[in-house]
């Protein structure tokens, strides 16, 4: 079975995944994401050229447990899962000393058995 492409588009609307990250100055940015899954990787690319076209700079992407940040003229920061943390409540102190120590959080909104939040850390 191949590993799968997961592909992080911004969407306008509010959804239940939320990422947030960091530039190299500490600015924080806040996007609203929806994520595309595929298993081969001309259609996942397909896509990301789709992006590129329509005005992205970056594209955000994950195979095989590694995360990529892409820009639209080829370069690439592959960045690693840091951690997962649950949590039932979702606490500001705990996402700000997650941002503090990391480059990148993804807040994932749990729906059914396991009620709360996923957080996602990720680090160059």
């Amino acid at each position: 079975m191949y590993n799968p492409y997961f592909l992080y588009t911004i969407q306008k609307k509010k959804s239940d995944i939320i990422g947030l990250w960091k530039d190299k100055n500490g600015k924080i940015y806040k996007d609203f994401i929806k994520i595309k899954k595929f298993y081969y990787f001309r259609p996942f690319y397909k896509n990301v050229i789709k992006l590129f076209l329509q005005g992205e700079k970056t594209v955000f992407y994950i195979n095989n447990d590694k995360a990529t940040i892409e820009t639209r003229e080829g370069n690439k920061t592959f960045l690693n899962n840091v951690t997962f943390y649950h949590t039932l409540k979702l606490k500001a102190s705990l996402v700000k000393k997650l941002l503090k120590n990391n480059g990148g959080l993804t807040i994932f909104k749990n729906k059914g058995f396991k009620n709360g939040y996923t957080l996602q850390t990720w680090e160059a």
